[in-house]
């Protein structure tokens, strides 16, 4: 299959990076991975950005599952990894001991070494970023659970509200360097 003359992205699961590319005058596609029955033709795509959240210290199965499935053709394409972990608020926290934060960074490394060990990829561009505790979307044991992970990472734990702590403009950021480093067939 031939590569398409355009510029085209695929990102997967985070909408705002979407956004982003867009704003870049790029083509740009959201797809979640997790829907085997939809066919993801990777040599569509001039470069691809995936996205993926970590929970119990490990990013998502589908996603581990897409990369291992798809190692070559990402190889063959410039990429890019987020990935979206609460324990990157507490690397970013100002208001954090430089143990805490120390901390929270090995733990940080450790779930994205264990990504790209157990995938085999190693895109050229990672960033972690700390995403959101969205309490109103938890059933209430896993409100409960977020609550203690919240409460032993120094993290909010007032349930009544979901908290954001995504780094917006590093994210805007990530992706600008990502996009400038891609060069696209006219």
């Amino acid at each position: 299959m031939e590569r398409v003359s355009t510029c085209r992205f695929i990102a997967s699961q985070f909408l705002h990076i979407v956004d982003d590319l867009r704003a870049h005058g790029l083509k740009a596609d959201l797809t979640d991975i997790g829907h085997p029955e939809k066919h993801i033709a990777l040599t569509n795509y001039s470069a691809a950005l995936l996205a993926a959240s970590v929970h119990v210290g490990r990013h998502e199965r589908e996603m581990v599952k897409f990369v291992k499935q798809h190692r070559s053709t990402l190889e063959a394409l410039p990429t890019g990894f987020v990935s979206i972990n609460l324990a990157e608020a507490a690397v970013e926290r100002a208001t954090g001991t430089p143990e805490q934060r120390s901390k929270s960074a090995a733990g940080v490394k450790k779930e994205l070494t264990r990504f790209f060990t157990d995938t085999g990829w190693h895109p050229a561009y990672v960033k972690p970023v700390a995403g959101a505790l969205r309490y109103s979307k938890y059933n209430p044991i896993k409100r409960f659970m977020m609550r203690q992970i919240a409460k032993a990472t120094g993290a909010d734990t007032d349930t009544s509200r979901d908290h954001e702590y995504t780094d917006w403009v590093g994210l805007d950021q990530f992706v600008e360097q990502f996009v400038s480093h891609v060069s696209c067939p006219q």
